[in-house]
């Protein structure tokens, strides 16, 4: 189930009592398990960013300075995802993963290396919008989307932890 906020896997105090049970560190199988679902995360987010996210409707312009070389650049329209310009904001998605005693919690969004302050705010508006620029969601609506895909990457993961410990 998804949510704005993140995505809900029911069952899963299951897979964990049974991992726990036999003998398995239950917070390093849910970190694997946390790992494999934010690569599938970052790698869907970029390519809805990417060539292979879908054709734009947006206004043709010309980009380039004075004295430079023009290219054509085709923008998105409201409610699409943002069209490639400089390829920064797609290089700055990534994921972090945060380990408590208690919870394993990841993130996917512009958090990479390639990410600075103007990147950040760049990712806002276009998420959300503002005053005089409609939204053009990319973040949430590929996460809501692949939220059924997510999960199962959990179910699976954990099904395979209990597999190697069966195992030992």
């Amino acid at each position: 189930m998804a949510s704005k906020s993140g995505i809900k896997v029911v069952g899963l105090k299951e897979y964990m009592k049974k991992l726990e049970r036999m003998g398995a560190n239950v917070s390093d199988e849910a970190e694997i398990a946390m790992k494999k679902v934010c690569v599938y995360g970052e790698a869907e987010v970029k390519k809805v960013l990417g060539p292979d996210g879908g054709t734009r409707t947006g206004k043709v312009y010309e980009t380039g300075k004075s004295g430079e070389r023009y290219a054509e650049h085709q923008a998105s329209a409201p409610g699409e995802p943002p069209a490639i310009l400089h390829g920064k904001l797609r290089t700055s998605i990534s994921y972090k993963i945060e380990k408590e005693a208690t919870f394993v919690k990841g993130s996917v969004g512009p958090i990479g290396e390639d990410r600075d302050e103007e990147t950040d705010e760049y990712s806002k508006t276009l998420e959300l919008g503002r005053e005089k620029m409609a939204p053009r969601p990319y973040l949430v609506p590929t996460l809501q989307r692949e939220a059924k895909n997510m999960v199962e990457i959990v179910r699976k993961s954990l099904k395979q932890s209990l597999q190697k410990y069966r195992k030992k």
